[in-house]
C-alpha cells in the first residue's frame, strides 16, 4: 500500500538514524515538512505570476505582446544567471542564504500589490516595466532560496529532495487556487482580487520563514546542515569531478525544462480562447499546476525507472512538440482551447515527474561524497536554470498562434 502524502512529508531519511549518535541533540530528526515549505516557497512567487496572466494581459494589451512568454523571460533570466553564479560562488551558510531569499521575495509580494493599487495612476510602458524588474528581482532570490534548499535537503537523503520537489509542485496548486478563488470572488473588482492574491502570498512566505528561523535554531541537525565548506574556486578539480559524475542527470533535468518551458505558459496559453475567453489562460494554468505537483510528488512513492535509463522518458517528451503544435497552428482542427487543457495532464505529470527523478538521481548520487552532494545540488538547480535559459531564447522562434493571423 503506498504511503499518504503526509506520511511521506513528515517521515525522516533513514541516512539520519545511521549516524553515529554522539549526543541526542546533535542527530535530531529533520522533518520533511519543512523541505515541502521550503521548496514551496522557492517557486511560489514564479507560479502567482504565471497564474495571473489573465491580470497581466488586459493591462499590456495595447502593447500587442505575449505576456505569458514575457513573464517567464523576465523572472527566468535572471534566474538562470544568478544560479549559474552560485555554482561558483556557493553559500557557506545556507541558514543566511535561504532567509535574505525569502526575505527579499516577501518584500516583492508587497510591492506588487501597491503597484496594482496605483494601475491607474501609471502609464502602461511604466507598469510593464517595473513589473518586469520586480520579476526578475524575484527570479534572482528564487534562485537563491531553490539552490540552497536543495545543497540542504542533499544532506538528508532522496526523500528530503522528494519533499522539495513536492513543495515545488505544491506551489503552483496553491497558486491556482488562489487565482481562482480571487477571481470568481472578486469577478467585478479585479484590482481588488490582485491585491488579495498578491498578499496572501506574502502571508505564506512569512510563515514559511518563520518555521524555517524557528527549526533551524531549534534543530542542531538542521545546524550542522546548513553550513557548508569554503566556497570552490572556478577551477576546482573537486567541481569537475562532479561534474563527471552527475552529468547524465545534469542533461536530462536540462533537456527536461527545456521542452516544458518552450510549450508552457507562453505558446500553450497562446489559443483561441473560445467561449472560455479568459478563463481557458486561468485553466491551462490551472490544469499544468495541479498535475506537475502530483508528477513531483510520485518519486517519493516510487522511482523508476533505473539512474542509467531516466533520460529515455525525459527524451521521449519532445512528442508534445507535435501534440500541441498540430492544434495551435490550426493544421488540424482539435477543438481549442480544450485540445491543450486536457494535453496539459500528460505534459505536466511528465515534467514533475521525470524533471523530480533525474534531480534527485543527480543530487544524491552514490558516487558523490556529502560535500559533493552539496556542490551537485547546485549544479542540478543550474540545469534546471539553463534549460530554463534556452528554452527563453527558443520562444523567439516559436510561432504565434493561427488565432493571431
Amino acid at each position: 500500500m503506498n504511503p499518504s502524502i503526509e506520511e511521506v512529508l513528515n517521515k525522516t531519511d533513514s541516512s539520519d538514524e545511521q549516524l553515529p549518535q554522539s549526543s541526542e541533540k546533535s542527530h535530531q530528526k529533520i522533518p520533511n515538512i519543512l523541505f515541502f515549505f521550503l521548496g514551496n516557497a522557492s517557486l511560489l512567487a514564479y507560479n502567482i505570476a504565471i497564474n495571473a496572466i489573465d491580470v497581466f494581459s488586459p493591462l499590456f494589451e495595447e502593447l500587442n505582446i505575449n505576456i505569458g512568454a514575457d513573464i517567464s523571460r523576465a523572472y527566468n533570466i535572471p534566474s538562470s544567471i544568478m544560479s549559474f553564479l552560485l555554482i561558483f560562488f556557493k553559500p557557506t551558510n545556507l541558514r543566511i542564504s535561504i532567509s535574505t531569499g525569502l526575505i527579499i521575495l516577501i518584500l516583492v509580494m508587497c510591492i506588487m500589490p501597491a503597484l496594482f493599487a496605483h494601475v491607474n495612476n501609471i502609464s502602461t510602458n511604466a507598469l510593464y516595466w517595473s513589473t518586469v524588474i520586480l520579476l526578475g528581482i524575484t527570479g534572482v532570490f528564487s534562485s537563491l532560496v531553490f539552490s540552497s534548499t536543495y545543497a540542504f535537503a542533499s544532506q538528508s537523503g532522496e526523500s528530503a529532495g522528494a519533499a522539495v520537489s513536492s513543495g515545488n509542485g505544491a506551489c503552483g496548486v496553491i497558486a491556482a487556487a488562489l487565482r481562482i478563488i480571487t477571481k470568481l470572488a472578486l469577478s467585478k473588482k479585479s484590482d481588488i482580487s490582485s491585491i488579495i492574491y498578491y498578499s496572501v502570498t506574502a502571508v505564506i512566505l512569512v510563515c514559511t520563514l518563520i518555521y524555517f528561523l524557528i527549526i533551524s535554531h531549534k534543530n542542531e541537525t538542521v545546524k550542522s546542515h546548513l553550513v557548508t565548506q569554503k566556497s570552490q574556486s572556478m577551477c576546482s578539480k573537486e567541481l569537475f569531478h562532479t561534474i563527471s559524475i552527475i552529468w547524465v542527470e545534469w542533461t536530462s533535468v536540462a533537456l527536461n525544462f527545456v521542452i516544458t518551458l518552450i510549450l508552457f505558459p507562453g505558446y500553450t496559453t497562446d489559443i483561441r480562447q473560445g467561449k472560455l475567453k479568459d478563463w481557458a489562460f486561468v485553466l491551462v494554468t490551472t490544469v499544468f499546476c495541479i498535475f506537475d505537483w502530483v508528477g513531483r510528488y510520485l518519486p517519493a512513492v516510487k522511482m523508476i525507472p533505473a539512474r542509467k535509463f531516466a533520460w529515455i522518458p525525459v527524451t521521449c517528451r519532445l512528442i508534445f512538440f507535435l501534440i500541441f503544435m498540430v492544434s495551435i497552428q490550426g493544421v488540424v482542427n482539435l477543438g481549442e482551447p480544450y485540445w491543450t487543457i486536457c494535453w496539459q495532464m500528460p505534459f505536466a505529470l511528465t515534467n514533475g515527474y521525470c524533471g523530480t527523478v533525474s534531480l534527485i538521481y543527480g543530487s544524491n548520487h552514490e558516487q558523490c561524497s556529502m560535500e559533493q552532494r552539496k556542490q551537485a545540488s547546485f549544479l542540478i538547480s543550474f540545469a534546471i536554470n539553463a534549460g530554463i535559459l534556452l528554452a527563453m531564447f527558443l520562444t523567439y522562434v516559436m510561432p504565434a498562434g493561427k488565432h493571431l493571423e
